[in-house]
């Protein structure tokens, strides 16, 4: 298990920390240590978490151009409680070629229909 956990770091961290920009989608159920090991992977890197519902509207307002000033790397965590988080952070990677995500949350996220990207495109997703 320590061998498993120690393989995703690193390639979280080489996903991450790629020349070009970045998205990546990583979901699971509560409690699993996806926040853990993101953090761990990542030291350094801001950390937004949008969990919070009283917070959370000073997130969902913030446009794609805002997100690439203030948080051109982060690690976002509960991504599937505000959807224009979402939208807004594939928009951010779309308009720069140096904006870099880790979006965390439960599988609910996959219901939506913008993280998945097609065939080509940089995002990645793991489950």
């Amino acid at each position: 298990m320590v061998l498993k956990a120690l393989a995703m770091e690193g390639t979280l961290k080489n996903r991450i920390l790629r020349r070009h920009g970045c998205l990546v989608i990583l979901t699971g159920a509560r409690q699993t240590g996806k926040t853990t090991l993101a953090c761990r992977s990542l030291p350094g890197i801001s950390y937004v978490s949008v969990e919070d519902p009283v917070v959370r509207p000073s997130f969902t307002r913030l446009s794609a151009m805002d997100w690439i000033e203030r948080y051109p790397t982060a690690v976002v965590d509960e991504v599937q409680k505000a959807p224009p988080v979402i939208e807004a952070l594939k928009a951010a990677h779309d308009a720069s070629g140096h904006a870099r995500y880790v979006l965390l949350g439960s599988s609910q996220i996959l219901r939506y229909p913008s993280p998945r990207a097609p065939p080509g495109d940089s995002c990645a997703t793991s489950g």
